[in-house]
This record gives C-alpha cells, sequence and structure tokens, in this order.
C-alpha cells in the first residue's frame, strides 16, 4: 500500500481518479463488487470510510467450502473483516457474468 499511495501521489490523473472515486463514494448508499479479491488494501481503507454501515454486494465465483452454513458464515465475516463493514452480501456463481440477483436495500 505505500508505494500504491507514492504512485497515486505522483500521478495527477491516478490522484484526480481517486479523488473522483472518493466523491462518488460519499454519494451512494450501497456498493457492489464483482469479481474483487479483496486484497487492495487501499482501496479497502477508502470502502471501509465510506461504507461500514451501507450494506455491501459481493459476487464471487463458487467455491464448494462456501456452499454450507460454515463456510458462508466465515466467508462472509472475511468479507466484513477485509473491508471493516458490518452488512454484506454476498453471492456465488460459476460465472459472474450471470448474476440476476439482488439484495439491494437502502439503508
Amino acid at each position: 500500500m505505500q508505494h500504491k499511495s507514492a504512485v497515486i501521489a505522483a500521478s495527477p490523473i491516478l490522484r484526480k481518479y481517486w479523488r473522483r472515486l472518493e466523491e462518488a463514494m460519499i454519494e451512494c448508499h450501497g456498493l457492489i463488487l464483482f469479481g474483487y479479491s479483496g486484497d487492495d488494501t487501499h482501496l479497502n481503507l477508502l470502502i471501509s470510510k465510506y461504507f461500514r454501515e451501507k450494506q455491501i454486494e459481493i459476487v464471487e465465483r463458487v467455491h464448494p467450502e462456501y456452499l454450507n452454513p460454515v463456510g458462508e458464515d466465515a466467508r462472509l465475516e472475511r468479507w466484513r473483516q477485509k473491508l471493516a463493514v458490518n452488512r454484506v452480501v454476498a453471492f456465488w456463481h460459476d460465472n459472474i457474468l450471470s448474476h440476476s440477483e439482488w439484495r439491494w436495500q437502502q439503508a
């Protein structure tokens, strides 16, 4: 993350992009992440800042260990911790592009 922050700070285009992204997050009531690994700490911090109490929907590829109550709870908890948010809804598909189910709830 340290290097990413330096790269963003050194680039007028990236600074503007991240500033606009933050402005958009301020206006949003929730967030939907498609195929995101959750491994971008810089982005996770921004998500946490603006979505701690808002709903996050995660659409990701299915893994067999998610398909039971214990695995599902563990995966949801992983997302809550990784993003430092409280409200996570997850969808698991063989192909994330086939996603057509929404559980959106405005806070």
